[in-house]
This record gives C-alpha cells, sequence and structure tokens, in this order.
C-alpha cells in the first residue's frame, strides 16, 4: 500500500477510535464487613468535633463566566458559620471585607467607599466568590470537616481510584452526597447529587499537609457546573482552633 493510503486508513482508524464512547464500569459495592467506610466516616466526624475555627493566609482564584480574578487574603472561620474575608489589593493593601456570623452580614468594598449591610440569604457567597453555599456549609468545607446534611442515611460504599473508597449518603427525593477517600482514609472530594442525579457541587480537597491540631488540606476547590463557576483557595500558613472573638466577624467601623 502507498504512503497515502496508510495515512488515510490510519487517520480513519483514529476518527472511528475517537468517537466511540467509553464504557465506564461502576466500582463493585464494598464487601459488608469492610470496615473503611465505618471507621473513615468516625474518624471525620471526630476531627469535626475537635475543629472549631481557623486564622489562615491564602490566594483566592475565580473563575465565572461574568467574574475572573486572584487575589490574596486573609481568612478567619469559626463554626458554625462565621466567616470574615479581607481580600488584598497589589501592594497589599485591603480591598474588600466580608463579615458575617451567618445571619447578618457586612461587605466593605473599598474601591467604592462603602459599606454594605444586611441578612445573609442563600445567594452572598455566590454573588462574591462564585461559592454558592450557606456560610455554614463553607466554614465546614474550608476546616475539611464536612459531615452527612440532615435526613441522609449511608446507602453504600464503594471502591474509588488508587485504592480509596467512595461512601454514598442518600435521602429520599433522589438526593446523594459521595464522600470520597484516598488509601490514608484522606478526605478528597464531597459531592452533592440533585433529585435528578445531576451533580450540583463539588468540593475537592488536596495537598494535605500535617499542622499542629492535626492534617490538614492547603488546597481547597469549589465547582459549580450548574453556573460554571470554579473557585479555589489555596492556603499558605494556616493555624487550627485559635480563640476568636464575636468581634473578629463584624466590620471595625463607626456603625452610628
Amino acid at each position: 500500500m502507498k504512503r497515502g493510503g496508510w495515512c488515510a486508513l490510519f487517520g480513519t482508524a483514529l476518527v472511528i477510535a475517537g468517537c466511540q464512547t467509553p464504557t465506564v464500569v461502576p466500582a463493585p459495592p464494598l464487601a459488608a464487613d469492610d470496615p473503611r467506610p465505618l471507621r473513615w466516616m468516625q474518624a471525620l466526624a471526630g476531627t469535626a468535633k475537635a475543629r472549631h475555627s481557623l486564622r489562615a493566609t491564602a490566594r483566592l482564584a475565580v473563575d465565572s463566566p461574568d467574574l475572573r480574578f486572584r487575589a490574596p487574603q486573609r481568612l478567619l472561620l469559626r463554626r458554625p458559620a462565621s466567616l470574615r474575608v479581607e481580600i488584598q489589593g497589589l501592594f497589599g493593601q485591603v480591598a474588600g471585607v466580608l463579615a458575617t456570623d451567618g445571619q447578618h452580614f457586612e461587605w466593605l468594598d473599598v474601591s467604592r467607599g462603602r459599606i454594605v449591610r444586611g441578612e445573609v440569604d442563600p445567594g452572598l457567597l455566590g454573588r462574591l466568590a462564585r461559592i454558592d453555599l450557606a456560610p455554614a456549609e463553607a466554614v465546614t468545607l474550608l476546616l475539611g470537616v464536612p459531615q452527612p446534611s440532615p435526613g441522609f442515611l449511608q446507602r453504600e460504599a464503594r471502591g474509588a481510584q488508587g485504592q480509596g473508597i467512595e461512601v454514598i449518603f442518600a435521602a429520599p427525593g433522589g438526593r446523594r452526597e459521595v464522600f470520597g477517600f484516598d488509601a490514608l482514609g484522606q478526605l478528597r472530594h464531597l459531592q452533592r447529587f440533585d433529585p435528578r442525579g445531576v451533580l450540583a457541587f463539588e468540593a475537592r480537597f488536596d495537598a494535605y499537609r500535617q499542622i499542629e491540631g492535626g492534617r490538614f488540606a492547603f488546597e481547597v476547590a469549589f465547582e459549580f457546573p450548574r453556573d460554571d463557576a470554579r473557585t479555589s483557595i489555596d492556603f499558605e500558613s494556616v493555624e487550627l482552633d485559635p480563640s476568636l472573638s464575636d468581634e473578629a466577624f463584624v466590620l471595625q467601623q463607626d456603625r452610628s
């Protein structure tokens, strides 16, 4: 066969191969006596019980169709829903501050020289950082200690990539939450699916380090497929369980 014939034949084979849809075979359920699902979910619950607050510096990256930016930030968290984020500008100056106790919020926009105050609504963090979660959910995830939502019960557990496992929780109506652990029992992802089986959001946890207070994921990323939005937080320094007062979660401004 001439060279051109071989090239044409090879090209056709690539097209055919590229058009084939790979078959995804779900991992089989784990044996009923496999100790890992219970052991690792209990370990996560134990960490959640012990871990209450955080003081950190980090880099924030937001990518969505209508908002894209990168900026360093200082971060304070305290369970159940207290959050303070200070966004820094190019030369280290404060460019914006969000403070909330989970019920009320204050947002200082330095570029406009104004403070906005109000009650927390479900879309607050979605508008400001494309994290479409309530403050309590965001605090728990950034601390690395999410728990199954109320009403969710364990349905099954199965193997996952790299000798890890996934533990699946379900609620009436078809909603699901999937907790993914690696071979060391470290939480690697949390996925939440709506009743149609569509992924509502995913949180991923990477770059674990041992620090005072336990192992901590220094890279946390949130993805919201419906909004084509992704927000990642790369921690640079982390202090676990500092003592934080209520005043840390209000702006130090004249409130008269």
